[in-house]
């Protein structure tokens, strides 16, 4: 439900706005959805970057978010996604600082990224 509301803010929103403006919408939402589960994205995140994560706990984690939802429901191409990663919309979300018993070479940011194009990877 949550990923509708969403969509559907997408979805009417675009009909009104130049494709700039439609873009800024776009992002501006998917941008949300990760943001307003920041705290399970922190979870996923560092338990990802110290190694924590039995990989069937990670699915069964990533298909509980929103964004996992609406990627599914907007049927998001790995295509649509890395433009949005290309134009840092997912930048700047996650705090970027490694903890004490980080084994992963990649930073938080670099992780969340990852984790957001397997949800994507996941739907196609």
């Amino acid at each position: 439900m949550r990923s509708g509301v969403a969509l559907e803010i997408i979805s009417r929103g675009s009909a009104y706005l130049d494709q700039r403006e439609s873009q800024q919408l776009n992002d501006f939402v998917w941008r949300g959805l990760v943001e307003r589960e920041l705290h399970v994205w922190n979870r996923i995140v560092s338990k990802k970057g110290r190694g924590e994560f039995a990989d069937d706990v990670l699915i069964h984690s990533l298909k509980n978010t929103a964004f996992f939802a609406a990627a599914l429901e907007a049927s998001l191409s790995v295509s649509e996604f890395e433009r949005m990663v290309q134009r840092r919309v997912f930048t700047g979300i996650i705090d970027d600082t490694r903890e004490d018993r980080w084994t992963s070479s990649l930073g938080p940011e670099a992780i969340l990224i990852q984790l957001l194009h397997s949800c994507v990877d996941m739907n196609q």
